[in-house]
């Protein structure tokens, strides 16, 4: 049902509209990764009529059953993954923008000093991003990222992007003692890899 909307929404135009050249790569990039997650979430829910129907006539411990909760989970975590790696380049976006403020208010306050407008206005853009960015990334993790990512590091403790991924989301959803217990989890494997 979710590909047939994508599909109707991508045919919908707006005739009365004059052409307004190629969609910039933001559209382009937000339509891909709606087909995307449309597809996965199609996918999963095939998955999961399917499992329903084997567990009905083989029970739990078939072959055929066991399968299919592997493609399944496998489903999952690629749908989790796609989600959470849009979710996680906006936390970037934001996090560059949030960069991009303080540069500015630095140079506004060296020029202006620190009650003028233009300063107060940057450390109001510079909070209110900075809520934003913890606020994203909060939710990302509470969406079973953190749970994946966790269980990443615990199947395959040689994979640092895991840990480096995980302790980038906790130090942007302000919960630095976790975004430390992570980092330090991932210098003892450095550590290890190194004897």
């Amino acid at each position: 049902m979710m590909i047939e909307l994508v599909l109707a929404l991508s045919l919908l135009g707006e005739p009365q509209r004059p052409p307004q050249g190629p969609p910039t790569p933001d559209i382009s990039a937000i339509a891909g990764h709606a087909a995307r997650l449309a597809v996965l979430e199609q996918r999963k829910q095939e998955l999961e009529a399917e499992l329903i129907a084997a567990r009905r006539q083989f029970g739990e411990s078939h072959p055929q059953v066991l399968t299919l909760r592997e493609q399944l989970a496998l489903a999952e975590k690629a749908l989790a993954d796609e989600g959470g790696a849009w979710r996680e380049g906006e936390i970037d976006e934001l996090a560059a923008r949030r960069t991009s403020l303080e540069q500015q208010l630095s140079t506004a306050r060296t020029k202006y000093g620190p009650n003028h407008p233009l300063v107060v206005s940057l450390r109001s853009d510079i909070a209110a991003t900075t809520a934003r960015i913890s606020g994203r990334a909060s939710a990302l993790l509470a969406s079973g990222v953190e749970q994946a990512l966790l269980a990443d590091t615990r199947k395959d403790s040689t994979d640092l992007q895991a840990f480096l991924r995980l302790a980038k989301l906790y130090a942007a959803a302000d919960r630095p003692v976790d975004a430390a217990r992570v980092l330090t989890d991932a210098i003892a494997l450095l550590r290890e890899r190194a004897k």
